[in-house]
């Protein structure tokens, strides 16, 4: 039953949908600074591992529907999962200055990555289980 669920395309696209919301509801949060600890982040650049984290999970969320009943993502999907995060990050980025936060461009830069990071290893990942699969077939 959990496997069922897992798979199932509905249950990916309202995960996706619900992390995009959270995302730039977190990404448009007016003076984010006011809840920052007055010893500062726990680590150091705070701000560039969370945009590199949240934009690789936006990544993996796309992949994961992309995938839905065991399909491989290609390489044009992937091509175009990565042009529309460039699209929705430079969104994001020029979108903040709305609520009084501050475009930057190494954030978008760091969203860049995490999509790079995510799609490259998922695409490794994909291509190793094909190989494992003729392999045995």
């Amino acid at each position: 039953m959990i496997r069922q669920l897992y798979g199932s395309r509905e249950l990916r696209r309202w995960t996706l949908i619900l992390y995009w919301i959270t995302m730039f509801v977190a990404t448009h949060w007016p003076d984010i600074n006011r809840y920052k600890p007055e010893y500062g982040w726990p680590i150091p650049h705070f701000d560039a591992v969370m945009h590199t984290t949240v934009y690789a999970g936006w990544a993996a969320m796309w992949w994961w529907f992309l995938s839905a009943g065991k399909r491989q993502v290609s390489r044009a999907a992937a091509g175009w999962l990565l042009a529309g995060g460039v699209l929705w990050a430079a969104f994001d980025e020029l979108s903040q200055a709305l609520v009084a936060r501050e475009p930057a461009i190494d954030d978008f830069l760091c969203d860049l990555c995490g999509m790079l990071l995510v799609v490259f290893i998922l695409s490794l990942r994909q291509h190793t289980r094909i190989a494992i699969w003729r392999k045995s077939a």
